[in-house]
């Protein structure tokens, strides 16, 4: 399933503005506006909002990944912008949360988007949570690049095998979105956007192993982050239930 149509006929097209249009899943979300011909509006740092936008996508966040700990920041990019982006002039508003408000302990970064989600209800907003998202241009700090450069380039890295994740394909996240886009009774709601299905570290290590055919080099430790949970899967049957389900699998 692709972004939904628009323009068809003698329809006025939409102009998108795409926060975050340079980081993983904004730029695939990017691509494939403007692979339709759609007007996308590559937003700045600021979050400035320009005259005659229709759909805002907020795909702009900071704190996700482990060396992000400036709590000023994860507020001003989770929560201040956002609210100044929420009370901008919109037609169709979609932003980003993240799975991680489902876990039992909460960072400075989950309780920002958890906050995000506040916000986006009081607005109309749609709030997406997705899972740990895979694909082509995924940050080289998570767990599959960096497997991937051990397994090529013989780098050693830290590796827990118990640890569990939900990941789910850039290309089924951005379909979700444009799904959403379609529904006008989503305004306001929350939506997890996953595979639903729960892989351990080790089994995502055997994975690219046997995929490079290579062997990683690892210094196994007992314990990375304390939010490390043995159980990450996250109900998606409410994004079933509209007729979307993931297509691509780990």
């Amino acid at each position: 399933m692709g972004l939904y149509t628009i323009g068809k006929g003698g329809e006025m097209q939409e102009r998108f503005l795409i926060l975050g249009s340079h980081g993983f899943l904004g730029s695939a979300l990017s691509r494939q506006l403007e692979q339709q011909e759609r007007e996308v509006i590559r937003g700045d740092r600021n979050g400035t909002v320009p005259k005659g936008v229709d759909v805002i996508i907020n795909c702009a966040s900071y704190g996700n990944v482990y060396d992000q700990i400036d709590e000023e920041e994860i507020i001003r990019a989770n929560i201040t912008m956002l609210q100044n982006l929420l009370a901008s002039d919109w037609k169709k508003f979609i932003n980003i949360s993240t799975s991680s408000v489902l876990l039992p302990v909460s960072t400075p970064y989950s309780s920002a988007k958890k906050m995000g989600e506040v916000l986006c209800r009081q607005y109309g907003a749609v709030s997406i949570r997705p899972s740990s998202i895979i694909g082509p241009g995924e940050q080289k700090e998570h767990l599959i690049p960096k497997l991937i450069d051990s397994c090529l380039n013989g780098t050693e890295m830290p590796f827990v095998g118990e640890p569990t994740h939900d990941y789910v394909h850039v290309l089924d996240v951005v379909s979700a979105i444009g799904l959403l886009l379609q529904i006008p009774e989503a305004r306001g709601k929350v939506f997890n956007v996953s595979s639903g299905v729960t892989t351990s570290n080790e089994e995502v290590l055997r994975l690219v192993e046997d995929c490079t055919g290579l062997t990683s080099s690892l210094q196994r430790v007992k314990s990375m982050r304390a939010y490390d949970s043995k159980d990450w899967k996250v109900d998606n049957s409410e994004m079933r239930a509209l007729g979307w389900q993931p297509t691509i699998s780990l």
